[in-house]
């Protein structure tokens, strides 16, 4: 038996409610790979402070601002949290959504719950990315409110009939060849949101769930994080069965 989880995180900090000394360097470093900016990266910090930016730029740099942070538990949040397992030959999905800090502490909650169970009945971990940043991330947003984990996870390089990280699998554990999930669900042949026959172009479908959330569109939220765990299903079944033959 296997349970899948899929986190989904935003931003959740305004650097510039941070004392300027210590937000400046943190902000430096996650636009430092832009270009064609009006300002200097200095120059940015200052404008991004006061409002400055022009629209064009402020999307860019807040672009970034996810792009680096978002994954980081101390800048970031858990938004989306799904899972999902096989019984009687079909998936069994659950979403949650969390819409703020309060929401995410009952999503921990529910987390929890479920996972250190699934793992006592030794049901296998499966996640895409989970390994290296999506589980640690919920291991220290448990500690950031103050609750306790109830049950060691495995992170890093778990054995794969424990924990089977697809995205680290696919990458043959090299962590310069990530991939996103929406690519290696179109080089697998499996549909969904980020296929261009059912959507107007293909999209990011983390990015898709944060602009739901902050659109307040729990449907199309709920959409996404299906497609999701389905892709993570899919690929899984598609790879398990030659990579935990070869592990054994």
């Amino acid at each position: 038996m296997i349970l899948i989880v899929d986190p989904v995180t935003a931003l959740d900090t305004d650097l510039r409610q941070l004392h300027p000394d210590l937000a400046r360097p943190v902000f430096l470093q996650a636009i430092r790979y832009l270009r064609g900016l009006v300002h200097t990266n200095e120059g940015s910090w200052e404008a991004y402070r006061e409002g400055r930016l022009l629209p064009k730029e402020a999307n860019a740099v807040n672009a970034a601002l996810e792009e680096h942070l978002g994954i980081e538990p101390e800048y970031a949040r858990l938004i989306s949290l799904g899972f999902a397992h096989r019984q009687d030959g079909d998936w069994r999905v659950k979403t949650l959504t969390a819409l703020n800090r309060q929401e995410e502490t009952e999503m921990l909650a529910a987390f929890w719950q479920i996972v250190p169970k699934s793992l006592r009945l030794q049901y296998q971990l499966v996640t895409y990315g989970g390994a290296r940043w999506g589980i640690p991330f919920i291991l220290r947003r448990t500690l950031l409110h103050d609750m306790t984990p109830a049950a060691s996870l495995p992170v890093g390089r778990a054995r794969t009939d424990i924990h089977f990280d697809v995205s680290e699998v696919l990458a043959n554990w090299d962590r310069g060849r990530g991939r996103p999930l929406e690519l290696a669900a179109i080089q697998y042949t499996i549909p969904g949101p980020w296929d261009a026959t059912t959507e107007d172009k293909p999209i990011d479908s983390a990015d898709g769930i944060r602009l739901a959330v902050g659109n307040g569109d729990l449907e199309r939220v709920r959409f996404l994080a299906e497609s999701r765990l389905s892709a993570i299903g899919h690929l899984y079944q598609r790879l398990a069965r030659t990579y935990l033959a070869a592990s054994a």
